[in-house]
């Protein structure tokens, strides 16, 4: 597997990552960025996990930031999608030139299991689940489940289950969020890139 690329993103804006009381029960909203990737890719995936949400428990306490990037058409049917799912609160982007600022306001990112989106998203000390890959970027969701910063799947269904259940477990979520800061704080460095393969490698054999 390919390793995390380096965020650009300077160290002036790496944050603490801000974390709720434990138990709390998200009463001003969970705040969730869910990005298609530059070219706007896994559109079908995207929206058959906004329909999913919209049905799940958990779909009140949701703020949704969905960035389509250059994908005009997933953008307009992101649109008209969101203005049927009454449960789900959702504004749509195209593509943005501030992601990282999107990332540092979020609670939660779902992402492609993209090297740069993903490191973008942990030096702003945000959480990641990871909702398509490529077979070489198997690695990077591997990542995250392994320094307990977040969790993978391809499965819709599957994601929002997680979703409720840090709904439920604010605690947990506040746990994501400091070692995903922590494993930040680590990606400029030559060295990290190093030991994330040792790491991968490691658990890949066992």
């Amino acid at each position: 597997p390919l390793p995390l690329l380096p965020a650009r993103i300077s160290s002036e804006q790496k944050i603490t990552p801000n974390c709720f009381p434990d138990n709390n029960e998200y009463s001003t909203g969970l705040r969730i960025v869910l990005a298609a990737g530059m070219d706007g890719t896994s559109g079908q995936r995207i929206l058959a996990f906004l329909r999913q949400l919209n049905q799940s428990q958990a779909a009140s306490q949701l703020i949704l930031e969905v960035v389509c990037g250059k994908n005009s058409q997933l953008q307009q049917r992101v649109l008209k999608l969101s203005a049927l799912l009454k449960n789900i609160r959702i504004h749509t982007h195209g593509l943005v030139s501030d992601l990282p600022v999107l990332l540092r306001r979020a609670d939660l990112a779902v992402l492609r299991a993209g090297p740069q989106s993903i490191s973008e998203s942990l030096v702003a000390g945000t959480p990641v689940i990871a909702f398509d890959w490529h077979i070489h970027e198997r690695g990077n969701m591997q990542l995250l489940v392994e320094r307990k910063c977040g969790w993978g799947s391809k499965e819709p269904k599957q994601i929002v289950d997680k979703i409720e259940a840090l709904c439920q477990d604010s605690a947990l979520l506040n746990r994501w969020k400091r070692a995903a800061a922590r494993l930040g704080a680590d990606l400029p460095g030559d060295s990290f890139a190093e030991s994330l393969l040792g790491d991968l490698h490691i658990t890949s054999s066992r």
